[in-house]
């Protein structure tokens, strides 16, 4: 059985402040199947630009008598429950959710998050992982910018990378690119802490035992193998009588 459980939301902004969401869409996936849906029409009681409006075709009268993040925030936690949560561009989405309810002094939920469009990066080989242009690679059609839509597209999306994966958890899927969750009400959707330069320790101790050694340390680096899966030694001389040298640029970066 699949335990792919998780929440997708998508939401369409007023301005270009992310406090302004007029419209948000929802889709819930249990065990691997998509469960339910929620849209619902924002009041975000800010101005609307004409640059917004192009997007996503929102006027301001379509949302005059709609409530405000305050009146549906009760049934937006409710429909997301405990579940992780997801967004393509989590970035700007999560965002949204963040400021908006602080904008209302509104407690922000502990669920844990993760980002389609990151793990649409990491797993497929497109120039660009926008949501139409990964869409299209899944064979999706949709229409674009509206939340509902967006959403549903993007929690396929989900499913289909869990597919190619070959994993059976959302955290397994997150694991499986190097990724750690964010969290709504704290950190971000960022890749696992490392050593972020694997090379340097190597590097370092090539250069003590040189040190210790009295070697000719600029003639031996150009020679020396640094992987730091393999240990430092001397490399053979070329025919041509010139050192070998052994560029970083084949080690596979991770």
């Amino acid at each position: 059985m699949r335990d792919l459980n998780y929440v997708v939301l998508d939401f369409e902004t007023a301005n270009g402040s992310r406090t302004s969401p007029c419209s948000i869409g929802m889709v819930k996936y249990l065990n691997g199947e998509k469960h339910s849906e929620y849209y619902q029409l924002i009041n975000p009681e800010e101005d609307f630009y004409p640059s917004n409006i192009r997007v996503h075709g929102i006027y301001p009268e379509d949302v005059w008598e709609s409530p405000n993040w305050l009146e549906v925030y009760p049934s937006i936690i409710n429909f997301i429950g405990d579940l992780p949560v997801a967004a393509h561009f989590a970035t700007f989405d999560i965002n949204v959710f963040r400021a908006t309810t602080e904008k209302y002094d509104l407690p922000l939920p502990a669920n844990l998050y993760f980002c389609s469009c990151v793990l649409s990066q990491k797993i497929l080989p497109l120039r660009s992982h926008k949501l139409n242009l990964v869409a299209d690679y899944f064979g999706i059609t949709f229409e674009h910018h509206h939340a509902l839509e967006d959403s549903i597209v993007a929690a396929d999306i989900v499913c289909e990378l869990a597919n190619i994966q070959q994993v059976n958890t959302i955290s397994e899927l997150v694991d499986s690119i190097g990724y750690q969750f964010g969290q709504i009400n704290g950190t971000n959707f960022v890749t696992k802490k490392k050593n972020a330069f694997p090379l340097m320790g190597a590097r370092f101790r090539v250069f003590i035992q040189l040190l210790r050694d009295n070697l000719d340390i600029f003639h031996t680096l150009q020679t020396c193998d640094l992987r730091p899966d393999n240990p430092a030694m001397l490399l053979p001389r070329n025919p041509s009588g010139t050192s070998e040298f052994r560029a970083f640029s084949h080690i596979p970066y991770k």
